[in-house]
């Protein structure tokens, strides 16, 4: 059983996390839901939800996945260093570039989670695809496009976020018929469902760290 101080990412270790998720839960803090279907909760203390370097991601069946699936290719404004607490993930990375025939169009992220036509035609090729288990790390470069998909019924990582830039709108890649409008995804949540989830990742990272 791995040792609760070996820093797992970020320099935090699984005390760390522990500590930082009893304390968003003291000060009331919004778990969000992901238009892909995952929750997202930051960590990381005196942040603000843009600025926290480290959050919490759970993929859960708990939670309906509203938004569309052929919409999850995606860029980050930041490097991203993630940590798979529990469960496994998929992740695939994409070769994107500009022309008229792609079949694919860029959207922009609105910042709350909605999406924007931009009207750039693009290509999407799949570069490669690797399943990431419990206790492995991957690396996202910023700018690189990929997708995150759940490979079993929970998924719990930790995220580190470097070189964050908060005025930089994230890119979906999307099906060439999207191009032409917004897409709106209904991300409300139910909290109270929300921190129960958290409450079974505190007891799945107890058991799972001495």
């Amino acid at each position: 059983m791995p040792n609760r101080s070996i820093p797992l990412v970020g320099g935090a270790c699984a005390d760390d996390i522990l500590e930082f998720i009893a304390k968003k839960r003291d000060q009331g803090q919004v778990i969000k839901l992901h238009p892909n279907g995952f929750l997202q909760l930051p960590l990381s203390p005196n942040t603000t939800w843009r600025e926290s370097p480290l959050r919490l991601h759970v993929w859960t069946e708990r939670v309906q996945v509203r938004g569309d699936q052929r919409l999850v290719v995606h860029d980050h404004a930041h490097g991203i260093e993630s940590y798979v607490l529990d469960g496994v993930l998929r992740n695939t990375t994409y070769h994107i570039e500009e022309t008229p025939d792609g079949g694919y169009v860029v959207l922009h992220s609105d910042g709350n989670g909605q999406l924007q036509p931009t009207g750039t035609p693009v290509s999407c090729v799949q570069n490669a695809s690797t399943i990431i288990s419990v206790g492995s790390r991957y690396y996202i470069p910023k700018g690189q496009f990929h997708s995150s998909l759940a490979e079993s019924p929970l998924v719990i990582t930790v995220i580190h976020r470097s070189d964050i830039d908060v005025s930089y709108r994230p890119k979906v890649i999307a099906p060439f018929s999207h191009g032409n409008h917004d897409v709106v995804v209904d991300r409300s949540l139910d909290q109270q469902l929300a921190w129960e989830i958290i409450r079974e990742v505190e007891e799945k990272v107890r058991s799972a760290y001495h």
